[in-house]
């Protein structure tokens, strides 16, 4: 399981490496550059699925693609 993404604001382009919850999701996050507050999107679970390069761990175990 993967428990690192990288976020990129949707307004500014900021990236920042964040850790994520093993268990749970974050329904949002705010840009530390800009303080622009990510929204997950319609459709998506949680912030990380919507504005990262990486699904969340609930979502990595559902569709058992990201192992070791």
């Amino acid at each position: 399981m993967i428990l690192t993404a990288i976020l990129k604001c949707p307004a500014c382009g900021f990236t920042k490496e964040e850790t994520m919850p093993a268990r749970g999701v974050e329904s949002r996050y705010q840009c530390v550059q800009c303080g622009v507050w990510m929204e997950t999107k319609t459709g998506e679970c949680c912030v990380f699925c919507s504005h990262s390069n990486m699904i969340c761990p609930p979502e990595q175990e559902k569709r058992d693609c990201c192992s070791g």
